[in-house]
């Protein structure tokens, strides 16, 4: 009972369902699959502020100068931007070791958003949890251990939580991304696994993970694209999606991904 009433109360406090009924935002998350559902629900949010764009961020404390971090994109450095920050909501599978692989300082400053607005979500989820044990002590019987974990109590990769857990993705599979996109080798996949691999030892399945934050980026476009629709304030990301997805498809086009 309480895995299906507290995400619910945090919907409706998120006002994805007001009084019970869909909201616009509501309907379009409703098709989306279960593994992208606190990613969306992070974008939605992100969007809601508009802190999800393709703007270069303009610290108070400059980036250093060796970063070559433009203040002036071009149009194409703003699609990957985009591409790259909505792609990092997505967790990678990490294997056991540190990261020994280049940083990127655009993304470190999009997750220090990204982590305040997802602290906020888990304080949620826990004030409605507190809210429902406190009604009726007797069902804080029914959580079993790790009830809002994300790894799960089993040790295997995925969700195997009762809540949802709202922690905190690292940046990596943006990173990784950002390699893809400005990949230059031959258009051979198998090389192009072989060099992905080298360039990020510490990834289990980067080509893998890759597929799957590409399948939350069309999720993503299709709830924008339906919340365009109804409201016409959305058009303005919409048409930024679909400009940063046609570079997007175009390297999965070369490189067979």
């Amino acid at each position: 009972m309480l895995g299906a009433l507290v995400p619910f109360r945090v919907l409706e406090v998120l006002e994805y369902f007001p009084g019970g009924q869909p909201s616009f935002q509501g309907k379009a998350l409703q098709g989306t699959p279960g593994k992208f559902q606190e990613a969306m629900i992070t974008a939605f949010l992100m969007l809601k502020f508009g802190v999800l764009d393709d703007d270069p961020y303009r610290p108070e404390c400059p980036f250093p100068p060796a970063v070559g971090y433009s203040l002036n994109p071009t149009q194409e450095e703003r699609h990957i931007l985009l591409l790259t920050r909505v792609l990092s909501l997505v967790p990678m599978s990490l294997g056991n070791e540190l990261w020994r692989a280049r940083v990127s300082f655009d993304l470190a400053s999009f997750h220090g958003i990204v982590k305040v607005l997802r602290r906020s979500l888990r304080q949620i989820t826990e004030a409605s949890l507190a809210h429902a044990v406190l009604r009726d002590l007797r069902v804080a019987s029914v959580l079993p251990g790790g009830f809002m974990s994300p790894g799960g109590t089993d040790g295997r990769r995925g969700p195997q939580y009762v809540l949802p857990p709202f922690f905190f993705p690292r940046a990596c599979m943006g990173i990784v991304a950002e390699y893809f996109l400005r990949y230059t080798g031959t258009a051979d996949p198998a090389q192009f696994e072989r060099d992905v691999k080298a360039a990020y030892p510490c990834c289990k399945d980067p080509v893998g993970d890759l597929r799957n934050a590409f399948q939350f980026w069309a999720e993503l476009r299709r709830c924008v694209g339906e919340m365009a629709a109804v409201m016409p304030e959305w058009g303005s990301f919409a048409g930024d999606m679909d400009a940063a997805g046609a570079v997007l498809q175009g390297q999965r086009d070369n490189l067979a991904i």
